[in-house]
């Protein structure tokens, strides 16, 4: 379940949050099936998670915990006065992707985030372990690289190869390593047989939960394919992308 903290203070307006409330997401459940809270503010009003809010809080599926919630504090306007979901009172933004659907390079899903202020970028992914995965990751990595974003250290979080890929795993990412290193980027590697969760996480306090990880990308129908180079034209499985900002967030 969710837990909320706050920490009460008097003032003249009564019993005031010292914080913005922080949420608490275990392990290898669901965000939004676990968000349901109630807090008192200034003047009898409460933080509500208003009825239906996982349809959208409108009726309107795929809205997200968002609709219902309004918080404080959370970055304004990204580049080009777009003003992202959170900065409008909808703390989560959620991204349907259907099953065949193109246009969903990672450019698409991730640029929004990347202001010029982030440095350190987090990686937890169980699959980043075959040679698709591994170009998925690099492509990532490019991403990063020619991006807005000043960039000087990648964390990736990973599971070993359960086959015979080990070898071919652990030499891919030693060679992404050094070529990130030749443009002034660290890739500090680790990993774990018990990782389930997929996200991406920026130090500008976003993170970005994708279902099926960096590997959402449907396999092309040859290597001389349109989509076979531009991930922005190869189909993709169906999955959901899920957009907090975590500010208002505190791992168990």
């Amino acid at each position: 379940t969710a837990a909320l903290g706050f920490r009460g203070r008097k003032g003249s307006g009564g019993a005031q949050p010292a914080s913005p409330p922080r949420f608490r997401f275990p392990r290898g459940s669901s965000a939004v099936s676990a968000l349901r809270f109630r807090a008192h503010v200034a003047g009898g009003g409460r933080w509500h998670h208003r009825a239906g809010a996982g349809r959208g809080g409108n009726g309107e599926a795929g809205g997200g915990i968002g609709s219902g919630i309004s918080l404080p504090g959370v970055p304004g306007v990204l580049p080009g006065g777009h003003r992202p979901a959170a900065a409008d009172g909808k703390y989560h933004k959620q991204i349907k992707i259907e099953e065949n659907a193109t246009g969903f390079g990672y450019e698409k899903l991730f640029q929004e985030y990347l202001t010029e202020i982030v440095s350190e970028v987090w990686v937890e992914d169980p699959y980043i372990r075959n040679v698709h995965q591994l170009y998925n990751f690099l492509r990532f990595c490019e991403m990063l690289v020619k991006g807005p974003c000043k960039v000087r250290t990648i964390h990736l979080l990973t599971s070993y190869d359960e086959g015979n890929g080990r070898n071919q795993q652990t030499s891919g990412l030693e060679e992404i390593k050094q070529s990130l290193r030749n443009h002034g980027i660290t890739l500090n590697v680790a990993f774990s047989s018990s990782i389930h969760d997929r996200e991406i996480r920026f130090n500008n306090g976003w993170m970005i939960k994708i279902g099926r990880g960096l590997d959402y990308f449907k396999k092309p129908q040859g290597r001389f394919s349109i989509g076979y180079c531009d991930f922005d034209l190869r189909p993709c499985h169906e999955t959901t992308v899920d957009v907090f900002h975590t500010k208002h967030t505190k791992k168990m």
